[in-house]
């Protein structure tokens, strides 16, 4: 098994993945994943929505939520 990391958010069966999320598997069976740049062999960085912490500082919901 070798160490991958999502690089975008995925679910494997019943289990969901975040950006910067550690995932163990056999390459060959993630090897369209790895194609796809879903998972990266390096770290990822987590990172936010676009407009949530701008959101948040503001006191205010989500800017995908009705209000």
């Amino acid at each position: 098994m070798t160490k991958f990391y999502a690089a975008e958010p995925h679910v494997d069966g019943t289990r969901l993945y975040e950006i910067g999320d550690e995932r163990e598997a056999d390459e060959t069976e993630v090897r369209h994943l790895l194609d796809l740049k879903v998972l990266s062999t390096e770290p990822v960085e987590k990172k936010s929505l676009p407009g949530a912490e701008a959101d948040k500082a503001e006191g205010k919901a989500p800017s995908n939520k009705s209000a």
